[in-house]
């Protein structure tokens, strides 16, 4: 996870909290201790805007560094592989083009500034992107980029760890063995063909539309691999974390969240069973139970602030998270998990396949993109799925 994003968690947390404070100013008068921590609060806010934008600037820094001296004869990022898909067109067969999977995770759509989130042309005639979920999560995840399909990454679980012993220097040792397993990398397949008639081209005014369609494909093909992790089938596609054996489960109960009970005894499975990275863990839901915890309030009414050793977690809404499970199709599901202990394994090419020239019989260019990937755990442990939460409160 970037340091700028770890840094708008926590100041996230500090907004909520201040948020939580002026809504309490607005029925009664502050305590001193409770101005102080707003004074508090104010400056720690002040703090992270500063230490955000020269993470930011670092960031952008470091990957225009990175871009620039990334060797190898694969062409590289974007521009490169417009380049590709006008030479795959001319000529025909394939063309791979390195695509670091980083780079590819974190892709954003951004919309134009007035245009509310729609598809729209500014005056300039650029296209713009509709925007779509939010996706941030990702970064949370271990990117490991693989050479080969079929790459065997031996590991040692924790229950096979051995027990160090005290002994006099006279008393013999006992003989251990350490048990070595390992999951085989089995990459799968994630396609975009793209059908793109050829007046689209020659009429557009936007000389990058090919570009911004690019843009749109490997964003779909993101989308798609964000859902996977979270829901992925196996089989064609690779095995997401809730078909994962061995996670860690919490009964909701059918009932509406009422409080932050279940996100602690989440934590209590995850703190004790598994070696997680308090810094790495996120609590994903969908948004009508987002709304719920935002909702949540006191006996006077008061808005109910999280536990202190939650204010810094993100609580994410992810809108694919399902909503129809359970006997009645009501009951929906979160997600707690320390995600960096998940690693998404990916090559760090995308493959361009397409015929020579337009389709003649009906005047359009037809490409295919292709990403190839597979999730993997050494520690099914540190994810927990909370079951059977009533989805509207």
């Amino acid at each position: 996870m970037k340091l700028s994003d770890q840094l708008k968690q926590k100041r996230a947390a500090h907004l909520d909290a201040l948020q939580a404070l002026v809504d309490v100013a607005e029925t009664r008068a502050l305590s001193n201790e409770e101005r102080e921590k707003t004074k508090q609060l104010r400056g720690q806010i002040e703090a992270a805007n500063a230490q955000i934008e020269a993470a930011e600037a670092q960031e952008a820094a470091e990957l225009r560094t990175a871009e620039q001296q990334a060797g190898g004869t694969a062409q590289k990022g974007a521009r490169a592989m417009i380049a590709a898909i006008r030479e795959a067109r001319n000529t025909g067969g394939k063309q791979r083009v390195e695509y670091r999977p980083e780079m590819m995770l974190r892709a954003v759509m951004t919309p134009a500034s007035n245009s509310a989130g729609k598809s729209a042309y500014t005056g300039t005639d650029t296209v713009q992107l509709q925007a779509t979920e939010d996706l941030s999560w990702l970064n949370l995840l271990t990117v490991d980029t693989v050479t080969r399909n079929g790459e065997t990454k031996p590991f040692v679980k924790r229950a096979n760890r051995t027990t160090p012993e005290n002994k006099a220097y006279t008393d013999s040792t006992s003989e251990q063995a350490m048990v070595v397993d390992a999951h085989t990398v089995a990459l799968k397949n994630y396609y975009v063909r793209l059908a793109v008639h050829n007046d689209v081209l020659r009429d557009s005014a936007d000389a990058n539309l090919e570009q911004v369609l690019f843009g749109a494909a490997r964003q779909d093909i993101q989308r798609q691999i964000a859902y996977h992790v979270l829901y992925g089938p196996g089989t064609n596609a690779f095995t997401g974390l809730t078909a994962t054996a061995d996670i860690q489960t919490v009964a909701g109960g059918g009932v509406a969240i009422a409080d932050y009970k279940l996100i602690t005894e989440a934590f209590e499975l995850l703190m004790s069973n598994a070696n997680v990275n308090p810094a790495s863990v996120a609590v994903l839901m969908h948004p009508k139970v987002w709304k719920q915890f935002a909702d949540l309030a006191d006996t006077t009414g008061q808005p109910l602030m999280r536990p202190k050793e939650l204010q810094d977690v993100p609580f994410i809404a992810y809108s694919r998270i399902p909503v129809d499970q359970g006997v009645g199709t009501d009951e929906t599901s979160i997600i707690v998990a320390d995600l960096s202990q998940w690693v998404l394994n990916a090559e760090k090419f995308y493959e361009i396949s397409t015929e020579a020239g337009p389709n003649m019989a009906k005047d359009y260019s037809d490409m295919m993109l292709t990403f190839r990937a597979d999730l993997k755990t050494i520690d099914p442990a540190s994810a927990v799925v909370i079951t059977a939460v009533q989805a509207e409160a």
